[in-house]
């Protein structure tokens, strides 16, 4: 009833129907993370967090509740949180192309930026493996050129930004490692 009336749009009524729930069961999951993603949707993050770490304790194989209470961890700034949830959050098998595009936002906040490119790689291998046939075929009978999935482009933008950081961090690296090294040339 919670996801119900925050797809309409009601996340003050999906507030309530969610905490309705976990009044009656203080052990259901699902009402946890329902009542995270309404506060998530009623601009109370930290809330949210503690709502989506309700859920991932109760049922803490269930990937999209470590996905939810990660991805909101990165919005307000608790990186480490972010990690480790997303993490264990794609650690399902197979993951989720949306949950590895998280990890590696989480991962590029950290400065981590060669996991980040690993994990933006995977998101799209997943995104083509599990969206491309489809979303091609589907695209193609239209008249249209196709393309692999609407989370792809997104992914191939993260992923290019993390090269054009890592090309940036590389310069910057050689230019350090130049100016200390006792027997440096540099170019003219």
């Amino acid at each position: 009833r919670a996801g119900h009336r925050r797809a309409l749009g009601d996340a003050a009524g999906a507030r309530e129907a969610a905490d309705e729930a976990l009044r009656r069961d203080p052990d259901d999951a699902e009402a946890a993370n329902a009542r995270g993603l309404a506060a998530l949707a009623l601009e109370a993050p930290e809330d949210a967090i503690a709502y989506f770490e309700l859920a991932a304790e109760i049922e803490p194989n269930e990937a999209w509740y470590a996905n939810n209470l990660g991805y909101t961890a990165m919005l307000v700034g608790e990186l480490d949180l972010a990690v480790e949830s997303l993490e264990e959050a794609t650690k399902q098998d197979p993951p989720s192309a949306l949950m590895l595009n998280n990890l590696g936002a989480a991962y590029e906040a950290t400065g981590r930026l060669k996991e980040a490119r690993v994990a933006y790689v995977q998101a799209i291998r997943v995104a083509e493996r599990i969206f491309g046939d489809t979303i091609l075929n589907s695209k193609r009978a239209k008249g249209g050129p196709g393309e692999l999935s609407i989370v792809s482009p997104k992914i191939r933008s993260n992923l290019a930004r993390i090269e054009r950081l890592e090309e940036g961090e590389l310069r910057v690296m050689a230019v350090a490692e130049a100016a200390v090294a006792p027997d440096a040339e540099l170019e003219d």
